[in-house]
């Protein structure tokens, strides 16, 4: 995040931004929040592994009735993961139009002007309650499953990252980097 002694500096303006998502970007974005958000969480991962394991000494045991509840949760669990983080954020490009359209925000004191095709609206502040940062994304975040992605690429240059974070900074929105 911007430190206070350095947002002197910057010039106070509004910043302006043009962008389209290429599939693998939206896919990886996607992924990325997937994890960040805990939606699949490390302990779901050693969850599944305990319970292949003790799948194993079912069918070892020839404990026929466990290892077949077992066998079949392990088996919707696998699929579940599989869709929700492998499948689902393809399918979700694929099909959607408006993220193949080039988008445009434009940064101000009020909030974000967010246009796409012929839509314009404008995202108040008051409604960004968090704001994730991550190498190539900044992660908008509206509530727990909503965001709007931005991807870094579409800044001009580092600077105007910096001023679009001092908007955040000034706007009292808590901020989160993530890996």
């Amino acid at each position: 995040m911007l430190k206070k002694e350095e947002s002197i500096y910057l010039k106070k303006q509004n910043i302006k931004i043009k962008f389209k998502y290429t599939r693998d970007e939206y896919i990886k974005s996607r992924r990325k929040f997937i994890l960040e958000s805990k939606t699949i969480s490390k302990g779901n991962i050693a969850f599944l592994i305990f319970m292949t394991i003790l799948e194993i000494f079912f069918l070892m045991t020839k404990e026929l009735f466990f290892g077949i509840i077992v066998g079949v949760l392990l088996i919707l669990s696998y699929i579940m993961i599989t869709v929700l983080y492998f499948i689902q954020p393809k399918k979700v490009y694929d099909i959607s139009k408006l993220l193949k359209e080039e988008m445009e925000l434009e940064f101000d004191d009020k909030g974000i002007k967010f246009k796409i095709k012929d839509n314009n609206s404008i995202i108040p502040w008051d409604n960004v309650y968090e704001v994730w940062e991550s190498k190539e994304y900044i992660f908008l975040m509206q509530s727990k499953i909503s965001y709007i992605l931005i991807p870094k690429r579409a800044f001009k240059n580092e600077a105007d990252v910096l001023k679009v974070q001092r908007v955040f900074e000034d706007n009292n929105i808590k901020y989160k980097n993530i890996k």
